[in-house]
């Protein structure tokens, strides 16, 4: 598969599963975008933004991420065997045990941050709970 979205705003994008193979993604605004479970093998997304993108269990298998911006991005699971990270913003990006990363990789001295089991839980489990309620506000009663 070959794309060429070259500098495309997808801002917020629903992209969970698609297949981006080879697809030329340089200077894309991907921010905020789902591309959870999506084939990115071999894309380039040199410069591209993919801030707060929901990137779990994506396939990021020899993608160039040069100079892209991951801030805040959800990498768990996600396998970014021979991914080039040069220069790549990963601050405050989450990843989990499953993430695969590159050789020589140190996913926190890129700024990343490990999630752990429990902490993904619970982020779930608070996140039905207000899907389901319609709020963030909870009324505690003590008595």
């Amino acid at each position: 598969v070959f794309a060429n979205l070259h500098e495309a705003d997808l801002t917020g994008a629903s992209l969970a599963g698609a297949n981006l193979s080879a697809a030329d993604l340089n200077g894309v605004n991907l921010s905020g975008a789902n591309l959870s479970g999506a084939n990115l093998s071999e894309a380039n997304l040199t410069n591209a933004n993919l801030s707060g993108a929901n990137l779990s269990d994506a396939n990021l298998t020899e993608v160039s991420l040069h100079n892209a911006n991951l801030a805040g991005a959800d990498l768990c699971g996600a396998k970014l065997t021979l991914a080039h990270l040069d220069k790549a913003n990963l601050r405050k990006a989450k990843y989990d045990y499953r993430t695969e990363w590159r050789r020589g990789i140190n996913p926190i001295d890129l700024g990343a941050i490990e999630q752990k089991r429990w902490l993904r839980f619970i982020d779930r489990f608070v996140t039905a709970f207000i899907e389901e309620k319609g709020s963030s506000q909870i009324d505690i009663k003590v008595e």
